[in-house]
Protein backbone atom coordinates (compact mmCIF):
# COMPACT_ATOMS: atom_id res chain seq x y z
CA UNK A 1 0.00 0.00 0.00
CA UNK A 2 3.11 2.22 -0.48
CA UNK A 3 3.33 2.91 3.31
CA UNK A 4 7.20 3.08 3.32
CA UNK A 5 7.51 2.15 6.82
CA UNK A 6 8.55 -1.21 8.20
CA UNK A 7 6.30 -3.29 10.72
CA UNK A 8 8.92 -2.23 13.45
CA UNK A 9 8.56 1.17 13.63
CA UNK A 10 4.85 1.09 13.57
CA UNK A 11 5.14 -0.99 16.50
CA UNK A 12 7.53 1.13 18.17
CA UNK A 13 5.63 4.32 17.72
CA UNK A 14 2.03 2.54 18.82
CA UNK A 15 4.16 1.69 22.24
CA UNK A 16 5.65 5.07 22.68
CA UNK A 17 2.12 7.10 21.89
CA UNK A 18 0.63 4.32 24.39
CA UNK A 19 3.22 4.85 27.39
CA UNK A 20 2.70 8.66 26.76
CA UNK A 21 -1.38 8.39 27.20
CA UNK A 22 -0.97 10.00 23.62
CA UNK A 23 -4.94 9.47 21.65
CA UNK A 24 -4.28 7.32 19.11
CA UNK A 25 -6.76 6.29 16.20
CA UNK A 26 -5.92 3.45 13.34
CA UNK A 27 -7.36 0.76 10.89
CA UNK A 28 -6.18 -2.48 9.54
CA UNK A 29 -7.47 -2.46 6.06
CA UNK A 30 -8.04 -5.53 4.42
CA UNK A 31 -9.04 -6.18 0.64
CA UNK A 32 -6.07 -5.18 -1.10
CA UNK A 33 -4.57 -6.54 -4.20
CA UNK A 34 -1.97 -8.56 -2.60
CA UNK A 35 -4.07 -9.69 0.27
CA UNK A 36 -3.85 -13.80 0.62
CA UNK A 37 -5.41 -16.31 3.31
CA UNK A 38 -2.14 -16.07 5.17
CA UNK A 39 -1.21 -12.32 5.18
CA UNK A 40 -5.04 -11.63 6.78
CA UNK A 41 -4.77 -14.27 9.23
CA UNK A 42 -1.16 -12.88 10.17
CA UNK A 43 -2.52 -8.94 10.60
CA UNK A 44 -5.61 -10.51 12.86
CA UNK A 45 -2.84 -12.20 14.93
CA UNK A 46 -0.69 -9.51 15.81
CA UNK A 47 -4.06 -7.55 16.24
CA UNK A 48 -5.65 -9.98 18.77
CA UNK A 49 -2.26 -9.25 20.64
CA UNK A 50 -2.19 -5.59 21.03
CA UNK A 51 -6.00 -5.12 21.69
CA UNK A 52 -5.06 -2.26 23.88
CA UNK A 53 -3.91 -0.04 21.24
CA UNK A 54 -7.90 0.20 20.27
CA UNK A 55 -7.12 -0.30 16.32
CA UNK A 56 -10.06 -1.12 14.29
CA UNK A 57 -10.77 -3.71 11.30
CA UNK A 58 -11.87 -2.50 8.13
CA UNK A 59 -12.43 -3.13 4.60
CA UNK A 60 -10.61 -1.42 1.63
CA UNK A 61 -13.03 0.83 -0.60
CA UNK A 62 -11.54 1.60 -3.95
CA UNK A 63 -13.02 5.10 -4.53
CA UNK A 64 -13.56 6.34 -7.61
CA UNK A 65 -9.96 7.86 -9.34
CA UNK A 66 -8.03 5.51 -6.73
CA UNK A 67 -5.42 3.16 -8.51
CA UNK A 68 -7.51 0.18 -6.90
CA UNK A 69 -10.63 1.74 -8.67
CA UNK A 70 -8.43 1.74 -11.97
CA UNK A 71 -7.04 -1.34 -11.29
CA UNK A 72 -10.78 -2.74 -10.71
CA UNK A 73 -11.68 -1.53 -14.29
CA UNK A 74 -8.40 -2.64 -16.08
CA UNK A 75 -8.82 -6.04 -14.75
CA UNK A 76 -12.44 -6.28 -15.22
CA UNK A 77 -13.86 -6.63 -11.95
CA UNK A 78 -15.75 -3.37 -11.67
CA UNK A 79 -17.88 -3.46 -15.20
CA UNK A 80 -19.99 -0.50 -14.64
CA UNK A 81 -18.24 2.29 -13.48
CA UNK A 82 -21.36 4.75 -14.03
CA UNK A 83 -23.69 2.25 -12.28
CA UNK A 84 -21.16 2.67 -9.08
CA UNK A 85 -21.00 6.21 -9.09
CA UNK A 86 -24.67 6.56 -9.37
CA UNK A 87 -25.24 4.32 -6.32
CA UNK A 88 -22.44 6.21 -4.44
CA UNK A 89 -20.39 3.60 -4.05
CA UNK A 90 -22.76 1.34 -1.66
CA UNK A 91 -21.27 -2.00 -2.17
CA UNK A 92 -17.26 -0.68 -3.10
CA UNK A 93 -15.87 -2.22 -0.06
CA UNK A 94 -17.68 -5.73 -1.57
CA UNK A 95 -15.41 -5.98 -4.66
CA UNK A 96 -13.03 -8.74 -4.17
CA UNK A 97 -10.01 -7.51 -5.66
CA UNK A 98 -7.81 -9.86 -3.70
CA UNK A 99 -6.06 -13.28 -4.19
CA UNK A 100 -8.51 -15.44 -2.56
CA UNK A 101 -11.85 -17.06 -3.92
CA UNK A 102 -15.47 -15.37 -3.18
CA UNK A 103 -15.99 -18.26 -0.02
CA UNK A 104 -12.71 -16.94 1.20
CA UNK A 105 -13.31 -13.39 1.18
CA UNK A 106 -16.89 -13.75 2.68
CA UNK A 107 -15.26 -15.90 5.50
CA UNK A 108 -12.82 -13.26 5.97
CA UNK A 109 -14.90 -10.38 6.09
CA UNK A 110 -17.68 -12.05 8.64
CA UNK A 111 -14.63 -12.77 10.70
CA UNK A 112 -13.32 -9.47 10.68
CA UNK A 113 -16.88 -7.78 11.53
CA UNK A 114 -17.29 -10.35 14.62
CA UNK A 115 -14.17 -9.62 15.95
CA UNK A 116 -14.72 -5.92 15.66
CA UNK A 117 -17.95 -6.15 17.35
CA UNK A 118 -16.95 -8.51 20.18
CA UNK A 119 -13.53 -7.03 20.99
CA UNK A 120 -15.21 -3.40 21.96
CA UNK A 121 -14.12 -2.52 25.80
CA UNK A 122 -17.05 -1.11 27.13
CA UNK A 123 -17.58 1.52 29.41
CA UNK A 124 -19.51 1.25 32.14
CA UNK A 125 -22.07 3.80 32.45
CA UNK A 126 -22.75 4.82 36.48
CA UNK A 127 -25.12 7.35 35.00
CA UNK A 128 -27.15 8.72 31.99
CA UNK A 129 -29.96 11.06 31.72
CA UNK A 130 -31.68 13.21 29.07
CA UNK A 131 -30.68 17.08 30.23
CA UNK A 132 -32.86 18.70 26.86
CA UNK A 133 -34.27 18.61 23.97
CA UNK A 134 -32.81 21.20 21.09
CA UNK A 135 -34.80 21.45 17.83
CA UNK A 136 -31.52 21.76 16.16
CA UNK A 137 -29.60 19.31 17.58
CA UNK A 138 -32.22 17.08 19.17
CA UNK A 139 -31.77 15.44 22.19
CA UNK A 140 -28.75 16.67 24.85
CA UNK A 141 -27.48 14.26 27.46
CA UNK A 142 -25.38 13.88 30.34
CA UNK A 143 -23.21 10.78 31.24
CA UNK A 144 -20.97 9.64 33.55
CA UNK A 145 -18.56 6.46 33.17
CA UNK A 146 -15.64 4.63 34.68
CA UNK A 147 -12.87 4.57 32.04
CA UNK A 148 -12.23 0.48 31.05
CA UNK A 149 -8.62 1.82 31.13
CA UNK A 150 -7.72 3.89 33.89
CA UNK A 151 -10.81 3.47 35.98
CA UNK A 152 -11.38 6.81 36.15
CA UNK A 153 -14.92 8.55 36.92
CA UNK A 154 -15.23 11.10 33.74
CA UNK A 155 -18.55 13.09 33.50
CA UNK A 156 -19.78 14.35 29.74
CA UNK A 157 -22.05 17.31 29.59
CA UNK A 158 -24.00 18.31 26.67
CA UNK A 159 -23.42 15.18 24.63
CA UNK A 160 -25.85 15.31 21.29
CA UNK A 161 -26.07 12.97 17.89
CA UNK A 162 -28.04 12.22 15.12
CA UNK A 163 -26.91 8.26 15.93
CA UNK A 164 -29.55 6.38 16.04
CA UNK A 165 -28.44 3.00 15.17
CA UNK A 166 -30.30 0.41 17.51
CA UNK A 167 -27.69 -2.18 17.86
CA UNK A 168 -24.81 0.19 17.31
CA UNK A 169 -22.05 1.32 19.86
CA UNK A 170 -20.64 4.49 20.59
CA UNK A 171 -17.12 5.74 21.11
CA UNK A 172 -16.30 8.25 23.85
CA UNK A 173 -12.90 9.23 24.31
CA UNK A 174 -11.31 9.25 28.23
CA UNK A 175 -10.38 12.68 29.22
CA UNK A 176 -7.66 11.45 31.98
CA UNK A 177 -5.75 8.62 29.70
CA UNK A 178 -7.13 9.74 26.51
CA UNK A 179 -8.02 5.97 25.54
CA UNK A 180 -11.29 5.22 23.58
CA UNK A 181 -14.10 3.20 24.93
CA UNK A 182 -17.45 1.78 23.87
CA UNK A 183 -21.54 3.08 25.15
CA UNK A 184 -24.24 1.95 23.53
CA UNK A 185 -26.42 4.75 21.53
CA UNK A 186 -27.54 7.83 24.73
CA UNK A 187 -31.42 6.86 24.59
CA UNK A 188 -31.08 3.62 25.31
CA UNK A 189 -28.14 4.37 28.37
CA UNK A 190 -30.87 6.57 29.76
CA UNK A 191 -33.28 3.64 30.11
CA UNK A 192 -30.33 1.34 31.44
CA UNK A 193 -29.25 3.34 34.23
CA UNK A 194 -33.18 3.05 35.57
CA UNK A 195 -33.02 -0.82 34.78
CA UNK A 196 -29.29 -0.83 36.60
CA UNK A 197 -29.86 1.33 39.41
CA UNK A 198 -33.15 0.08 40.40
CA UNK A 199 -32.07 -1.56 44.15
CA UNK A 200 -35.49 -3.28 44.18
CA UNK A 201 -34.54 -5.47 41.38
CA UNK A 202 -31.21 -7.15 41.77
CA UNK A 203 -31.81 -9.93 39.28
CA UNK A 204 -32.69 -8.96 35.91
CA UNK A 205 -33.07 -11.64 32.81
CA UNK A 206 -33.14 -10.79 29.24
CA UNK A 207 -35.96 -12.26 26.93
CA UNK A 208 -34.63 -14.09 24.03
CA UNK A 209 -31.10 -14.90 22.69
CA UNK A 210 -30.39 -12.53 19.47
CA UNK A 211 -28.49 -10.01 18.42
CA UNK A 212 -29.84 -7.25 20.49
CA UNK A 213 -29.54 -9.30 23.87
CA UNK A 214 -26.04 -9.79 22.65
CA UNK A 215 -25.30 -6.21 22.06
CA UNK A 216 -26.90 -5.16 25.34
CA UNK A 217 -24.50 -7.31 27.31
CA UNK A 218 -21.53 -6.29 25.63
CA UNK A 219 -22.05 -2.90 25.89
CA UNK A 220 -23.89 -2.59 29.13
CA UNK A 221 -21.10 -3.26 31.52
CA UNK A 222 -23.61 -2.55 34.74
CA UNK A 223 -26.52 -4.84 33.04
CA UNK A 224 -24.25 -7.76 32.54
CA UNK A 225 -22.92 -7.45 36.44
CA UNK A 226 -27.16 -7.63 37.18
CA UNK A 227 -28.23 -10.33 34.11
CA UNK A 228 -28.61 -13.55 35.95
CA UNK A 229 -29.97 -15.22 32.41
CA UNK A 230 -31.34 -15.04 28.95
CA UNK A 231 -34.77 -17.17 28.51
CA UNK A 232 -35.27 -18.82 25.20
CA UNK A 233 -34.87 -22.04 24.02
CA UNK A 234 -31.91 -21.50 21.51
CA UNK A 235 -28.52 -20.47 22.33
CA UNK A 236 -26.49 -17.70 20.27
CA UNK A 237 -23.07 -17.53 19.30
CA UNK A 238 -22.20 -14.05 21.11
CA UNK A 239 -23.35 -15.22 24.25
CA UNK A 240 -20.78 -17.79 24.06
CA UNK A 241 -18.23 -15.09 24.80
CA UNK A 242 -19.66 -13.25 27.28
CA UNK A 243 -18.81 -15.04 30.65
CA UNK A 244 -21.03 -15.80 33.42
CA UNK A 245 -24.33 -15.82 31.01
CA UNK A 246 -26.00 -18.51 30.83
CA UNK A 247 -29.25 -19.59 28.93
CA UNK A 248 -32.31 -20.69 30.40
CA UNK A 249 -34.56 -22.79 28.54
CA UNK A 250 -37.93 -20.69 27.69
CA UNK A 251 -40.11 -24.04 28.38
CA UNK A 252 -39.59 -23.58 32.16
CA UNK A 253 -42.64 -23.40 33.84
CA UNK A 254 -43.14 -19.65 35.08
CA UNK A 255 -42.85 -20.60 38.73
CA UNK A 256 -38.90 -21.57 38.14
CA UNK A 257 -38.28 -18.25 35.98
CA UNK A 258 -39.38 -16.16 38.98
CA UNK A 259 -37.06 -17.64 41.34
CA UNK A 260 -34.48 -17.07 39.03
CA UNK A 261 -35.41 -13.30 38.17
CA UNK A 262 -37.21 -10.94 39.86
CA UNK A 263 -37.10 -8.32 36.32
CA UNK A 264 -37.58 -9.30 32.95
CA UNK A 265 -36.12 -7.36 30.00
CA UNK A 266 -38.14 -7.22 26.69
CA UNK A 267 -36.22 -6.56 24.11
CA UNK A 268 -38.69 -7.44 20.82
CA UNK A 269 -42.23 -6.34 19.97
CA UNK A 270 -42.69 -9.74 18.44
CA UNK A 271 -41.81 -10.86 21.87
CA UNK A 272 -44.23 -8.80 23.79
CA UNK A 273 -46.99 -9.83 21.32
CA UNK A 274 -46.32 -13.33 21.24
CA UNK A 275 -45.38 -14.23 24.70
CA UNK A 276 -47.66 -11.76 26.36
CA UNK A 277 -49.57 -14.31 28.61
CA UNK A 278 -46.36 -15.56 29.66
CA UNK A 279 -45.23 -12.05 30.36
CA UNK A 280 -48.58 -11.70 32.56
CA UNK A 281 -48.19 -15.22 34.30
CA UNK A 282 -44.72 -13.85 35.73
CA UNK A 283 -46.00 -10.58 36.15
CA UNK A 284 -48.40 -11.70 39.29
CA UNK A 285 -45.63 -13.67 40.29
CA UNK A 286 -44.39 -10.25 41.20
CA UNK A 287 -41.50 -9.93 38.64
CA UNK A 288 -41.24 -6.39 36.50
CA UNK A 289 -41.38 -6.27 33.24
CA UNK A 290 -38.67 -3.75 31.52
CA UNK A 291 -40.10 -3.45 27.85
CA UNK A 292 -37.43 -1.51 26.03
CA UNK A 293 -38.22 -2.35 22.24
CA UNK A 294 -38.85 0.86 21.76
CA UNK A 295 -35.76 1.96 22.73
CA UNK A 296 -34.10 -0.14 19.79
CA UNK A 297 -36.07 0.32 17.32
CA UNK A 298 -34.33 3.24 14.61
CA UNK A 299 -36.06 6.81 13.56
CA UNK A 300 -38.40 5.45 10.64
CA UNK A 301 -36.99 7.96 7.57
CA UNK A 302 -39.63 10.18 6.78
CA UNK A 303 -39.93 12.76 3.70
CA UNK A 304 -43.36 13.07 3.40
CA UNK A 305 -44.91 15.56 5.65
CA UNK A 306 -47.96 13.94 5.58
CA UNK A 307 -47.43 10.75 6.52
CA UNK A 308 -44.57 12.23 9.70
CA UNK A 309 -48.05 14.44 10.84
CA UNK A 310 -50.07 10.89 10.59
CA UNK A 311 -47.12 9.01 12.43
CA UNK A 312 -46.80 11.56 14.90
CA UNK A 313 -50.55 12.25 15.46
CA UNK A 314 -50.52 8.00 16.17
CA UNK A 315 -48.44 7.98 18.79
CA UNK A 316 -49.67 11.04 20.58
CA UNK A 317 -53.20 9.55 20.44
CA UNK A 318 -51.51 6.69 22.26
CA UNK A 319 -49.62 8.03 24.24
CA UNK A 320 -53.29 10.73 25.20
CA UNK A 321 -54.94 7.21 26.19
CA UNK A 322 -52.42 6.28 28.48
CA UNK A 323 -52.16 8.60 30.31
CA UNK A 324 -56.00 9.04 30.66
CA UNK A 325 -55.52 5.60 32.12
CA UNK A 326 -52.94 6.69 34.29
CA UNK A 327 -49.95 5.04 32.63
CA UNK A 328 -47.86 8.07 33.31
CA UNK A 329 -44.40 5.95 33.55
CA UNK A 330 -44.82 4.21 30.26
CA UNK A 331 -46.09 7.28 28.30
CA UNK A 332 -43.39 9.33 29.49
CA UNK A 333 -40.85 6.63 28.25
CA UNK A 334 -42.44 6.69 24.85
CA UNK A 335 -42.93 10.39 24.45
CA UNK A 336 -38.95 11.18 25.70
CA UNK A 337 -38.31 8.55 22.61
CA UNK A 338 -40.49 10.31 20.14
CA UNK A 339 -39.13 13.61 20.77
CA UNK A 340 -35.45 12.48 20.69
CA UNK A 341 -36.43 11.13 16.82
CA UNK A 342 -38.34 14.18 15.90
CA UNK A 343 -37.23 17.01 17.57
CA UNK A 344 -38.45 19.66 15.21
CA UNK A 345 -41.88 18.54 15.40
CA UNK A 346 -43.95 20.63 17.64
CA UNK A 347 -46.50 18.29 18.74
CA UNK A 348 -44.41 15.47 19.90
CA UNK A 349 -42.89 18.37 22.62
CA UNK A 350 -46.41 19.48 23.59
CA UNK A 351 -47.69 16.14 24.89
CA UNK A 352 -44.19 16.19 26.10
CA UNK A 353 -45.18 19.19 28.44
CA UNK A 354 -48.99 17.55 29.17
CA UNK A 355 -47.63 14.27 30.55
CA UNK A 356 -44.70 15.93 32.64
CA UNK A 357 -47.01 18.29 33.96
CA UNK A 358 -49.06 15.10 35.05
CA UNK A 359 -45.91 13.26 36.60
CA UNK A 360 -44.91 17.32 38.61
CA UNK A 361 -41.93 16.98 36.66
CA UNK A 362 -41.95 21.17 35.91
CA UNK A 363 -38.51 20.99 34.72
CA UNK A 364 -38.62 18.74 31.47
CA UNK A 365 -42.35 20.10 30.98
CA UNK A 366 -40.56 23.77 30.83
CA UNK A 367 -37.72 22.47 28.68
CA UNK A 368 -40.18 21.15 26.25
CA UNK A 369 -42.79 24.19 26.45
CA UNK A 370 -39.84 26.82 25.97
CA UNK A 371 -38.87 24.18 23.05
CA UNK A 372 -42.55 25.08 21.52
CA UNK A 373 -42.23 28.44 22.00
CA UNK A 374 -38.92 28.74 19.85
CA UNK A 375 -40.39 27.09 17.23
CA UNK A 376 -43.61 28.95 17.02
CA UNK A 377 -42.42 32.19 18.90
CA UNK A 378 -45.07 35.10 20.16
CA UNK A 379 -48.19 32.05 20.76
CA UNK A 380 -50.20 33.36 23.88
CA UNK A 381 -51.32 29.80 24.52
CA UNK A 382 -47.71 28.30 24.88
CA UNK A 383 -47.05 31.83 26.52
CA UNK A 384 -49.72 30.97 29.59
CA UNK A 385 -48.46 27.31 29.75
CA UNK A 386 -45.17 28.83 30.63
CA UNK A 387 -46.23 30.60 32.83
CA UNK A 388 -48.41 28.38 34.69
CA UNK A 389 -45.09 26.02 35.02
CA UNK A 390 -43.23 28.89 36.57
CA UNK A 391 -45.68 29.13 39.01
CA UNK A 392 -45.74 25.51 39.82
CA UNK A 393 -42.07 26.06 40.68
CA UNK A 394 -42.88 28.59 42.65
CA UNK A 395 -41.51 31.62 40.49
CA UNK A 396 -44.66 34.05 40.64
CA UNK A 397 -42.63 37.32 39.22
CA UNK A 398 -41.59 34.87 36.63
CA UNK A 399 -44.95 33.37 35.64
CA UNK A 400 -46.69 37.29 35.87
CA UNK A 401 -44.27 38.53 33.79
CA UNK A 402 -45.07 36.08 31.12
CA UNK A 403 -48.66 36.62 31.35
CA UNK A 404 -48.55 40.32 31.13
CA UNK A 405 -46.78 39.56 27.80
CA UNK A 406 -49.83 36.55 26.60
CA UNK A 407 -52.09 39.55 27.11
CA UNK A 408 -49.76 41.81 25.41
CA UNK A 409 -50.23 39.85 22.19
CA UNK A 410 -53.89 38.74 22.81
CA UNK A 411 -55.74 41.25 24.91
CA UNK A 412 -58.61 38.99 24.58
CA UNK A 413 -57.09 35.54 26.47
CA UNK A 414 -59.02 34.87 28.79
CA UNK A 415 -57.22 32.25 30.92
CA UNK A 416 -53.93 34.27 30.46
CA UNK A 417 -56.03 37.59 32.50
CA UNK A 418 -57.96 35.09 35.05
CA UNK A 419 -54.50 33.58 36.10
CA UNK A 420 -52.64 36.57 35.95
CA UNK A 421 -55.72 38.64 38.17
CA UNK A 422 -55.97 35.48 40.55
CA UNK A 423 -52.18 35.26 41.40
CA UNK A 424 -51.84 39.10 42.23
CA UNK A 425 -55.00 38.52 44.86
CA UNK A 426 -53.33 35.33 46.33
CA UNK A 427 -50.40 37.69 46.23
CA UNK A 428 -52.17 40.79 47.89
CA UNK A 429 -50.90 43.08 44.80
CA UNK A 430 -54.86 44.30 44.79
CA UNK A 431 -53.53 47.45 42.60
CA UNK A 432 -52.35 44.85 40.11
CA UNK A 433 -55.45 42.76 40.13
CA UNK A 434 -57.76 45.86 39.75
CA UNK A 435 -55.81 47.58 36.98
CA UNK A 436 -55.81 43.93 35.18
CA UNK A 437 -59.20 43.79 35.50
CA UNK A 438 -60.01 47.48 34.41
CA UNK A 439 -57.99 46.68 31.37
CA UNK A 440 -59.53 43.49 30.50
CA UNK A 441 -63.39 45.18 30.83
CA UNK A 442 -62.71 47.94 28.52
CA UNK A 443 -61.33 45.98 25.46
CA UNK A 444 -63.79 42.57 26.16
CA UNK A 445 -67.61 43.66 26.03
CA UNK A 446 -68.60 40.17 27.53
CA UNK A 447 -66.68 40.90 30.85
CA UNK A 448 -68.83 42.72 31.84
CA UNK A 449 -69.53 40.52 35.06
CA UNK A 450 -66.08 41.19 35.84
CA UNK A 451 -67.41 44.73 37.04
CA UNK A 452 -68.34 43.92 40.45
CA UNK A 453 -64.57 42.69 41.02
CA UNK A 454 -63.18 45.50 39.84
CA UNK A 455 -65.79 48.13 42.36
CA UNK A 456 -64.41 46.14 45.42
CA UNK A 457 -60.89 45.94 44.88
CA UNK A 458 -61.15 49.56 44.56
CA UNK A 459 -63.49 50.19 47.45
CA UNK A 460 -60.65 48.30 48.99
CA UNK A 461 -58.02 49.67 47.67
CA UNK A 462 -59.26 52.80 48.55
CA UNK A 463 -59.86 51.98 52.34
CA UNK A 464 -55.87 51.02 52.90
CA UNK A 465 -56.80 47.26 52.79
CA UNK A 466 -54.00 44.85 53.22
CA UNK A 467 -53.35 41.15 52.74
CA UNK A 468 -54.44 39.29 55.88
CA UNK A 469 -56.74 42.78 57.45
CA UNK A 470 -60.23 41.61 55.25
CA UNK A 471 -62.92 42.08 57.48
CA UNK A 472 -65.59 38.89 57.12
CA UNK A 473 -67.99 40.85 55.06
CA UNK A 474 -64.65 41.50 52.33
CA UNK A 475 -63.78 38.16 52.30
CA UNK A 476 -67.05 37.08 51.82
CA UNK A 477 -66.62 39.29 48.92
CA UNK A 478 -63.25 38.11 48.14
CA UNK A 479 -64.10 34.30 47.70
CA UNK A 480 -66.91 35.47 45.37
CA UNK A 481 -64.57 36.91 43.25
CA UNK A 482 -62.31 33.61 43.18
CA UNK A 483 -65.35 31.54 42.91
CA UNK A 484 -66.17 33.71 39.89
CA UNK A 485 -62.34 33.41 38.20
CA UNK A 486 -61.75 29.92 39.75
CA UNK A 487 -63.01 28.10 36.68
CA UNK A 488 -60.80 29.75 33.95
CA UNK A 489 -58.17 29.83 36.45
CA UNK A 490 -55.13 27.25 35.92
CA UNK A 491 -54.61 24.89 39.23
CA UNK A 492 -50.79 24.92 39.28
CA UNK A 493 -50.87 29.00 39.30
CA UNK A 494 -53.46 28.71 42.64
CA UNK A 495 -52.86 26.08 44.77
CA UNK A 496 -49.13 25.90 44.97
CA UNK A 497 -49.11 29.36 46.21
CA UNK A 498 -51.87 29.02 48.43
CA UNK A 499 -49.77 25.86 49.86
CA UNK A 500 -46.76 27.68 50.39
Amino acid sequence: MKKHSTIEQIEKALQLAYEADIYMCGNFIFGDRGETPETAQETIDWWLRHLHYGIHLSRIIPYPGSALWKYGIESGIITDKIKWIENQCAKLSNINLMQMTGQEQENLYRQIDYLEFMTRIPARVLRCKQLRVDWRKGPIYEMMIECPHCHATVLYKNLHTRFDHPLGAMILGCRVCQQRCWVLPFRLEVFLSIIVNDRKRRRVAILSANERSVCLLKFSTALREKACCVIDDLAHQGLEELEGIKVVPLSNNVDRIAEIADAIVVISDQDLKEKREYLVALKRRGVFIYPIAERLESAPEMTDPSKMSAFINEACERANKALSSGDLDSVYSTQLSLVGKYPTFIDTHSMLANIAMAKGDYETALDAVYTVNTLRPDDPAILHQMAILYCGKQKFQKGKEIWERALQLDPAHREAFTALTMLNINMGQFHEAQKSIMTYTSLNADASDLQGACEFLLRGIDSGMKAGTLVDNDKNTLSAIRGRLLPHAPHAAISHREGA
